[in-house]
Formats: C-alpha cells, structure tokens, sequence
C-alpha cells in the first residue's frame, strides 16, 4: 500500500509524464537489482519514483539531439561544452584498473557535492581499489551486448604521466559507470574532478556518450533510454542539468 501511495503522489506532482515498458533480462539478478523496486515497476507493482530519462527515440541522430539543446540551452549546456573542447579536455571509453590512482583522485577531489559530505565509498584509497596498475590492461571483453558495466572518462592531454608503473599519457578528469540492461543504459556513477568542473567536463563527456549511442558500436545497438536517477534527486543545480540536457520524468516498467 505505501508503494501505490508512493506513486499517487509522484502522478500527481509530474501528470504528464510518460510511461515506458522496458525490454529487460531478469533484473533481479541483473546490474539493475538494487534499483527494480524504486524506479522500475510491474503490472502488478508501480515504481515509487519517476526516473530521469532521455528517450533516444526523440530525436533520429547525434546532431539534431545537439541541436535541439543548442537551440533551447546554447549557454548553459553547448558554451561550457565549447570550453572544455578549447581547454583540451576530450572523452572517451576506459579500462577502469589503468587509471585507479586518477580515479582516486577524482572521487576525493570534493569533501562535499550538491551540499553533502561524500560517503565513504567515495573515499576509498588506491590500494582498496585494487592498486596502481602495474601492466596495461585492454578494454574489457563485453560478452553480452545487452547486459554490461563498462567506464567513459573525460580526459586531458599529458605526456609522460603514469599511473604506477603504466605511461597513459593523459589525466583522468572525471567518468561515469554506465550500466546496460535491455535498452536502456543507467548513469550509474557520474562525477568529475572538483578543480575541473567549471571547465564544462561533464558536459563533454555527456554529449561523447550521446554520440556513442547514436553511432555504429555493437554495444550502443537497440539502446532507447537513458536513465540518470530520480527526476527530483539532488541538488537544484544537479536537477537544473539533467532538464537543461532533455531528461524527462518517466515511469519505467518491465515487460
């Protein structure tokens, strides 16, 4: 009962918001377990919380997606986007155990975002997450393109710089941990290096990732969601970000 009053009372605060029957494996013993009952309901059970969502079936590709946003937000989303191309900043797909100090460095960068002291999973040292590498590991086999985590990072141009014992030749900035189930695809984990974020990073990395899914890779293929949290989650400016870049408030199903 107090999972249907939930849902009553986010209908009421978001009318038009659309529902969305996702094609998902089972979730219960997918990536997406710890989010099922909170945003992804059933026929028999609604979701508690509308979801932020970019329905990629709005637009037909990459460039009218830009467009539309450069048309309705060119200052707040495309010139700090511009910025950071101008500054060097560029993204691209990673092997999380290549940069785990950088990481480290990133996650720890800010004692508080969005008006919260970070949790301590945020604080975890380079050894707890497996150590500074000490050969180069390859991007990691993706076995099942619909089912996967995998790790987009923005970045800067470096020479020389290592990550212990491996020469990446460049700094990782900031990164998100996307998730794919079905066709939909979940910013698990997004957060960027605090000394960087005023340079428009996270808005190059979004857009780089937007490409991804409208381009030819097999894993971006029958993708049409995408899904960052809860509509109404955190700060003002963090809400702001998600509406300014055309997340919309859904509720998601499972077929």
């Amino acid at each position: 009962m107090r999972k249907i009053i939930a849902y009553l009372k986010e209908r009421r605060r978001y009318p038009d918001a659309k529902k969305v029957k996702l094609k998902l494996f089972d979730s219960s013993a997918g990536l997406l377990s710890g989010i099922k009952n909170k945003f992804i309901g059933t026929s028999f059970s609604p979701p508690i919380e509308a979801s932020a969502i970019i329905d990629l079936r709005r637009w037909p590709s990459f460039q009218e997606y830009f467009d539309y946003v450069k048309k309705k937000n060119y200052k707040s989303c495309i010139y700090p986007y511009n910025r950071a191309v101008k500054k060097g900043f560029y993204s691209h797909r990673f092997e999380f155990k290549n940069f785990v100090p950088d990481v480290v460095a990133v996650n720890q960068s800010m004692p508080e975002r969005q008006g919260k002291k970070m949790g301590d999973n945020y604080f975890l040292s380079v050894d707890d997450l497996g150590g500074a590498p000490k050969q180069f590991h390859e991007l990691t086999t993706i076995e099942n393109p619909e089912r996967f985590r995998l790790f987009m990072g923005v970045f800067r141009k470096e020479d020389g710089r290592k990550q212990g014992e491996v020469e990446t030749g460049e700094e990782l900035v900031g990164y998100i941990t996307l998730i794919r189930e079905g066709d939909m695809i979940v910013y698990n984990r997004i957060i960027g290096h605090g000394e960087h974020l005023n340079d428009g990073i996270m808005y190059n990395l979004h857009f780089y990732i937007m490409e991804w899914l409208y381009g030819n890779d097999p894993l971006a293929q029958g993708v049409n969601y995408v899904m960052y949290a809860s509509y109404t989650s955190g700060s003002e400016g963090l809400r702001k970000w998600k509406k300014r870049l055309e997340f919309e408030p859904t509720f998601l199903y499972q077929q």
